[in-house]
């Protein structure tokens, strides 16, 4: 979340934003989303009640520059102050990628049998990354990972698999992950 308080989309230098189920603004079950800035909010007791946001704290603002913006810390719940940094405007940026299709090791847009290859051949790998086959981000390419390529087999393409096609697929990939699992116990 980026808070573009310079440029006018926020125009105050103090306030609050938050995002209601309801007009009942008092009502902690209707608050879904709270951030506080420059000052105490009218309306941070309903958040602090739903756990949105700590009672009585704000984000000091008071040295964000010409074309910085607040913005929550990438992986965070933006609960609290502390989770907050004014930095440089990212605000009609396309630096941000789209997250990688599940299953597609090899990052082609497709899941298919190159990105079983690459399963395949790493099958038992740690540490390993997305592009090892490490598609649920434990650090190893193992069963969990195979199944969401299987659960992914044909997406990004504009063709459909028939079901028993795809089923067979999954076996081969299950016969193929295990004649590389006992060379690589041997």
């Amino acid at each position: 979340l980026v808070l573009d308080l310079i440029a006018g989309v926020l125009p105050d230098a103090n306030g609050e934003l938050g995002l209601y189920t309801t007009n009942n603004f008092s009502s902690s079950t209707a608050i879904e989303d709270y951030v506080a800035y420059g000052g105490n909010g009218i309306r941070d007791l309903p958040a602090s009640q739903a756990g949105l946001w700590p009672l009585d704290e704000f984000i000091d603002i008071s040295g964000i520059g010409t074309g910085e913006t607040l913005q929550a810390f990438p992986g965070t719940t933006g609960i609290g102050p502390a989770q907050w940094l004014i930095g440089a405007s990212t605000l009609g940026s396309t630096n941000l990628d789209p997250p990688p299709l599940p299953g597609d090791a090899n990052n082609d847009g497709m899941v298919n049998l190159l990105d079983l290859d690459i399963l395949g051949t790493n099958f038992g790998l740690m540490p390993a990354d997305f592009s090892d086959g490490d598609f649920n981000d434990d650090d190893k390419v193992d069963l969990l990972d195979l199944d969401i390529l299987g659960a992914n087999f044909g997406a990004g393409t504009s063709a459909s698999i028939p079901e028993p096609v795809a089923a067979s697929l999954a076996l081969w990939g299950l016969a193929f992950v295990a004649l590389r699992r006992s060379a690589y116990f041997e």
